[in-house]
């Protein structure tokens, strides 16, 4: 349970019924809800989209992860993700 919690996975009781654990299994196969960026960006430039829509809310950068998070609606099979910002460059 706590490896599950810890890396967002799923646990699922081996002695319950397999048969309600196929949808769970299915969906987290086709969902991401953490996409990492390629460099730092300046966090107030940060413009998430999905399907061509912007989304302003329901999702959060992390810092310490260089990643952005869905919390609400995350996207699954098919859908597209796209993430603009403007790097943080360091000019010293």
């Amino acid at each position: 349970d706590d490896a599950a919690t810890a890396t967002n996975g799923e646990f699922l009781s081996i002695c319950s019924s397999w048969s309600n654990h196929v949808g769970v299994l299915a969906n987290a196969s086709v969902t991401q809800e953490t996409f990492d960026l390629s460099q730092e960006p300046i966090e107030s430039t940060i413009k998430v989209f999905l399907n061509g829509n912007q989304r302003s809310q329901n999702w959060t950068y992390d810092s310490i992860t260089n990643s952005v998070t869905f919390s609400v609606n995350i996207p699954g099979e098919g859908d597209v993700v796209e993430i603009t910002y403007n790097p943080y460059v360091n000019c010293d």
